[in-house]
């Protein structure tokens, strides 16, 4: 049986929210149970109490467009997403988010409740020698977690917090194929949308942003397979796109890599495969 230590933090969150945890010591406690993967749980929704989240600005946190309406916002930032493993009809999301407050995983927990999900702490299992088996029964019953699922029906949440100001991984699971799609795509970033317009039929995921902040943009678009031979005209079709925001090149329109310039930016184009990458850059 492993030894956790990274959400010691659960612990201090229950308390924070009206001492409704009593630490109970080195006794087991009577409401902790095996769960099916052998892992130990225990029903804290009842302990979970206190302010919900308000309302959460999705656009500037991150939060993934095309996420179930059933899977509450989280206010902290999205570092990164990645969607897939499991089954077609049950796949996975993992979110990770950034610089995590006790205040805001704490609200996020009590807007879970309020949303109707049962909430079970969690103490992961790998061997099972007497001791090991009567620590992790221990530290369940004293609240020192290794995470915190959140069940609805077929929506499954697992939260994995290493303390005040540290990144949270938040599994989002049960999504069916569709949803998965929905959740992978991504629109193209509102804040550069009116300095560098987007490619027509441009399609992004997860994946394809690298870099988006107040100085640079870097992307890059997939088509669809109806239009792979038509790449060419494509890609020249933005570079007219380009001129018409004030763009200029020195390069011909059908170089395979190219730079255009205006007064605050400059953009950087290229086509490798069947993606338009796309570089921006303020000067």
């Amino acid at each position: 049986m492993g030894t956790h230590h990274g959400f010691n933090t659960v612990t201090i969150l229950i308390l924070a929210l009206g001492g409704l945890m009593l630490l109970t010591g080195c006794g087991a406690s009577p409401d902790v149970s095996v769960g099916p993967n052998g892992d130990l749980i225990r029903d804290i929704t009842n302990k979970v109490d206190g302010q919900t989240q308000k309302a959460v600005d999705t656009t500037a946190s991150g939060w993934p467009e095309g996420m179930p309406a059933d899977v509450p916002p989280f206010t902290g930032k999205v570092r990164n997403v990645m969607v897939g493993g499991g089954s077609a009809q049950n796949s996975r999301a993992r979110l990770f988010l950034q610089n995590v407050s006790l205040e805001q995983f704490n609200q996020y927990l009590a807007s879970l409740k309020q949303a109707g999900y049962k909430l079970q702490g969690v103490v992961y299992t790998h061997d099972s020698t007497a001791a090991s088996e009567e620590a992790a029964r221990k530290r369940a019953a004293d609240g020192n977690y290794d995470a915190v699922k959140a069940d609805k029906g077929s929506r499954k949440l697992t939260l994995s917090y290493p303390g005040p100001s540290g990144d949270m991984t938040l599994d989002v699971d049960g999504l069916s194929a569709v949803e998965s799609q929905q959740v992978n795509r991504v629109s193209w970033p509102k804040n550069w949308a009116e300095r560098v317009p987007p490619p027509d039929t441009c399609q992004l995921d997860q994946r394809s942003i690298s870099a988006n902040d107040s100085k640079g943009l870097s992307l890059y678009c997939t088509f669809s397979d109806s239009e792979q031979s038509q790449l060419t005209q494509i890609y020249e079709a933005y570079q007219q796109k380009l001129r018409a925001k004030g763009f200029t090149n020195s390069q011909p329109g059908s170089s395979f890599s190219i730079t255009f310039t205006r007064a605050d930016l400059t953009v950087r184009l290229g086509m490798i495969a069947n993606r338009l990458v796309v570089e921006a850059q303020v000067k």
